[in-house]
């Protein structure tokens, strides 16, 4: 699994997207970090450091950061894209969070 990769959640392909932002020196873990991405609408009320937007197929959708949680590897379906271009903005996103700066 390589880090920024973005998959489906759920073994049968039908849940929401979420990105492994978890480095793959740790590939050997059970668990993956992962972040998970929601459509992005003009409604969202977003904070733009915490919460990068991306474009996936066409869509956009945000990183919802404060909500990153461990899950299970297995858990993940198929992968569908990577964000290995927005490496930068989300490392910065998960700074902000855990630093405030």
């Amino acid at each position: 699994m390589a880090q920024f990769d973005v998959w489906e959640f759920g073994a049968k392909g039908a849940g929401p997207l979420v990105v492994d932002v978890q480095n793959a020196m740790f590939d050997a873990l059970a668990t993956r970090l992962v972040v998970p991405l929601y459509p992005a609408r003009a409604s969202n009320k977003l904070i733009q450091r915490l919460n990068p937007v991306v474009e996936i197929d066409g869509q956009s959708y945000y990183l919802a950061v404060q909500e990153m949680a461990a899950v299970r590897a297995n858990v993940l379906g198929k992968k569908v894209n990577s964000l290995v271009a927005h490496r930068d903005q989300i490392i910065a996103a998960i700074d902000f969070l855990t630093t405030g700066i």
